[in-house]
């Protein structure tokens, strides 16, 4: 079962957050504002957006490429931002894809958001401690649930099954009802999902 996800979830066409897709198409019709910098500030808050930017450049990886690509303005300044556009566009749109799911787009949105919060207390304490890498400690960070966040997103039934049983018993433990619910937990499909896009 976590094979079968794994590989839906390498084939899937990951959405974006509505407001990323707004801020980019505000950016990409404001010649003066169309810059890698401002394309990475619209993209840093959306770890969705991140996630498939930096999953279509290991995919298109060049050969003489030595070193990975973490970094938001580091990819978009390999790919170019014409590039971007045309060849990871901000669609399609999570609530979209959650349309009528509207509890599950709120759960969603949770999670995107506690993401925000300790991407942002990642990068206050990687600066804090002179880490040269905290732009990538950042990123991390935001990533740390997309596992979550894409099950909220394909499994949006199973997730709230899983949540009306932990309400229902306290005790119950994620892992032991994640993999009741859906035959593993998610923490290992993070895992091989990391694995398996590099």
């Amino acid at each position: 079962k976590l094979s079968a996800r794994v590989y839906f979830l390498t084939q899937a066409d990951i959405p974006v957050l509505k407001q990323t897709a707004r801020e980019l198409d505000v950016l990409r019709e404001d010649a003066n504002k169309l810059s890698a910098r401002n394309v990475t500030n619209a993209i840093a808050g959306d770890p969705m957006m991140t996630v498939k930017l930096l999953r279509y450049l290991q995919q298109h990886k060049r050969r003489s490429q030595t070193s990975e690509v973490v970094q938001i303005e580091q990819a978009l300044l390999m790919l170019g931002v014409e590039a971007f556009y045309n060849k990871v566009p901000p669609a399609p749109l999570v609530q979209d894809a959650l349309k009528g799911q509207t509890e599950a787009l709120v759960h969603l949105l949770h999670v995107v958001h506690r993401s925000h919060r300790a991407a942002d207390y990642a990068f206050d304490w990687a600066v804090r401690l002179n880490d040269l890498h905290y732009e990538e400690v950042r990123i991390a960070a935001l990533l740390h649930d997309l596992a979550e966040m894409l099950m909220w997103i394909y499994a949006p039934v199973d997730m709230l099954k899983i949540r009306a049983m932990q309400k229902q018993d306290k005790t119950l433990r994620s892992k032991v009802v994640q993999e009741q619910v859906l035959g593993f937990n998610l923490h290992d499909l993070q895992k091989t999902l990391v694995k398996e896009w590099n």
